[in-house]
């Protein structure tokens, strides 16, 4: 398949002139310096942030995630899996890694 470039619409270039020479047209509009606008700011970001906060939520009431927990064993086994019964499944594994050695 040949590649044919359609002809360019009119008006439409590619630009030669460097882009940082125009770097003067650049400005900050004078709404952005204007000190009652620093308020009006503020109390955009006050808005936005009250919108991100949980205000239930209260550090306090969590654990320190790098003190080391004070919680029964027993509350992450399974329901009836007694001592004895872990005892024997960890005997049985014990076995079978043994035996695939």
């Amino acid at each position: 398949m040949a590649s044919h470039s359609a002809p360019r619409a009119p008006g439409l270039h590619t630009p030669t002139q460097s882009f940082s020479d125009s770097m003067h047209e650049l400005t900050i509009p004078r709404s952005h310096l204007d000190p009652n606008d620093k308020k009006k700011q503020k109390d955009e970001m006050e808005a936005a942030k009250s919108r991100l906060i949980d205000p239930k939520f209260d550090i306090r009431t969590y654990p320190d995630p790098l003190l080391p927990r004070e919680t029964a064993p027993e509350k992450f086994m399974p329901q009836g899996l007694t001592e004895e019964t872990e005892k024997h499944l960890l005997d049985v594994i014990a076995k079978t890694k043994a035996a695939q050695s």
